[in-house]
């Protein structure tokens, strides 16, 4: 499912002329360019049948939108939710059944100034279909 994400993301260019290829799973590294974005996904426990693992899985994802000023942060947010909130499809062999808006915890910083980045934590659910393999 990450791999489809990541895509699905950078792949937008709404939110790539943004951030080019700044995605970083985690954690974003100490001193990289601005802005970028940090995923994070938090799988739900897996589902079986009877006949085995069922292949639609369920994740929250959180998604921390990080800028040097407050307008650059909030344009990064609005063209995330925007591209995701809602989004249904096949992205690298992923079939998102589903995405949907869970909130976040809302805007923030991250150190002090001088050297503080402004940052938002968005949360979305994501239904999907693993690929066959």
């Amino acid at each position: 499912m990450e791999e489809g994400l990541i895509a699905l993301i950078l792949g937008t260019s709404t939110i790539a002329e943004r951030i080019d290829d700044r995605l970083y799973p985690g954690v974003r590294p100490q001193g990289s360019p601005l802005p970028a974005l940090v995923l994070n996904v938090f799988p739900r426990p897996r589902q079986y049948s009877h006949g085995g693992q069922v292949r639609v899985g369920e994740a929250r994802i959180q998604l921390d939108a990080l800028a040097a000023t407050y307008t650059d942060m909030k344009a990064l947010e609005g063209v995330v939710r925007a591209r995701l909130s809602g989004f249904r499809g096949v992205v690298e062999g992923v079939e998102f059944q589903a995405i949907f808006d869970a909130g976040g915890a809302g805007d923030g910083f991250e150190h002090a100034p001088p050297d503080r980045i402004h940052k938002h934590s968005m949360d979305f659910t994501v239904r999907a279909v693993a690929p066959q393999t």
